[in-house]
């Protein structure tokens, strides 16, 4: 059996330099005030602790969301002689969280995300938003269709993205692209390393 410890690659953490920055301007806007007390200062101060709470804040969401992309290509577990990559350098820059093999030589390039639920933006639509919530709320701020079907594009492969903390069905967009929701039993049904295949 397969599994996505055959082949270990250095941690990317693109959100650590933001994270420490945020963290820096926190500290000196609660720092600067108390060692020069003058108006300007306090303000700026104010201004700085208020940036990088913002910085921490979307940094956090960003640590967050690459532990479950850690775990869940670590508990993965295919059929012997599926092959599993992770963290595959593309040569457009960035990386691909998991590239999946056949016996038979499909690839499938599998994005992993945080959102507990996506749905279509509408029948014939390619865009994807967040099941609940307001019209706003539902927006995604990137696109993770573009970067999955632009990813898979670079190595080949059958465009898959998969929210392994989601709740919601599986379904297929026109542009080919497979939204898997849930653990990996799910994504085995989707990519056909399993007895039941669902799309």
């Amino acid at each position: 059996m397969a599994n996505s410890n055959d082949s270990k690659k250095p941690e990317f953490t693109p959100w650590a330099n933001a994270l420490y920055a945020g963290i820096g301007l926190v500290f000196g806007g609660f720092l600067a005030p108390m060692l020069f007390k003058s108006g300007p200062v306090v303000v700026i101060g104010g201004i700085s602790i208020a940036v990088g709470l913002l910085m921490v804040s979307k940094s956090l969401v960003r640590v967050r969301g690459q532990k479950i992309e850690q775990n869940a290509i670590s508990r993965l577990r295919l059929p012997k002689g599926w092959k599993i990559e992770p963290n595959v350098m593309l040569p457009s820059g960035g990386d691909l969280d998991l590239l999946v093999t056949s016996p038979r030589g499909k690839k499938f390039a599998i994005e992993i995300k945080s959102f507990q639920c996506l749905k279509r933006a509408g029948l014939f639509s390619n865009k994807l938003v967040k099941c609940s919530g307001g019209f706003l709320q539902r927006q995604l701020k990137s696109d993770p269709v573009a970067q999955s079907v632009r990813n898979a594009e670079s190595v080949g492969g059958i465009p898959v993205l998969w929210l392994p903390e989601g709740e919601g069905k599986n379904f297929k967009l026109w542009n080919g692209l497979r939204v898997v929701h849930g653990r990996q039993w799910r994504l085995r049904w989707a990519i056909g390393a399993s007895w039941m295949i669902f799309f």
